[in-house]
């Protein structure tokens, strides 16, 4: 199935961030693996990214760096891409805040469909003027990540 921007279901824990004015973008798949947990998916998505996409966020990483805002590197590691805001059975959220503005990204598993959505909250112009930079390589780069979930692509993981 191909991947679809889509709408998030109403029972995502995702909206009760959502207040009008900010932004939220879903992409969808359906068929995936029955075993798939929401955790599994996440570190399917954010961990296994093609070069291009490791580039893109190197090259970003060093262009906001001397602007101060927060590259990744600041985190430790052993939580993954981003910290971990909540999780169920069916749906983990993470992300992070910064001083440009905050961000959670969904992964919500219902049924056989896997989405991934994003939330975020500008809090600046300068928020407002990253979002629009980035909105080009935002879509592709989460398109991707759902194609990965769609195909089973990505090293093994365990919910250990």
């Amino acid at each position: 199935m191909p991947v679809t921007a889509s709408n998030l279901p109403s029972h995502s824990a995702l909206w009760s961030h959502f207040n009008k004015g900010d932004f939220m973008d879903c992409f969808c798949t359906e068929g995936i693996l029955p075993d798939l947990t929401p955790k599994k998916a996440a570190e399917i998505a954010f961990t296994s990214s093609p070069a291009w996409v490791r580039g893109l966020m190197a090259l970003r990483n060093s262009i906001v760096s001397p602007f101060g805002l927060k590259t990744g590197n600041e985190r430790d590691k052993s939580e993954g891409v981003f910290t971990v805001r909540s999780q169920t059975e069916t749906e983990i959220i993470m992300g992070e805040d910064d001083k440009h503005l905050d961000f959670r990204v969904a992964v919500l598993i219902d049924g056989n469909k896997c989405y991934l959505a994003t939330w975020v909250h500008p809090h600046n112009r300068l928020g407002w003027a990253y979002l629009r930079v980035i909105m080009p390589f935002h879509k592709l780069i989460v398109r991707s990540a759902v194609q990965r979930l769609e195909h089973g692509h990505g090293p093994a993981f365990t919910d250990a």
